[in-house]
């Protein structure tokens, strides 16, 4: 469901997120998430979960993989189909 026309509603819904767990600075410790709980025409359950951590490091990744820097793709295969700056 993750590219679905659905999906982008279930996400786009208003509700609050719950602390699952908080920011901690224990390196050892699970990064912070976020947590909401979304029902679809009252039959249909959705756990919709946040990591604003991992957010913004996947959102740093993707722009230093358009000015060039292949070394950031994790799949070697998939690096000679990325154009370098």
């Amino acid at each position: 469901m993750r590219s679905s026309s659905g999906a982008k509603a279930v996400v786009a819904r208003a509700g609050r997120y719950a602390e699952a767990h908080p920011q901690s600075g224990d390196r050892n410790d699970p990064s912070p998430l976020k947590v909401k709980e979304v029902w679809v025409e009252g039959t249909r359950r959705y756990v919709v979960c946040a990591n604003e951590d991992q957010a913004a490091k996947d959102r740093h990744d993707r722009e230093a993989l358009g000015h060039g820097d292949k070394s950031l793709a994790g799949n070697k295969g998939y690096r000679k189909y990325l154009r370098a700056g």
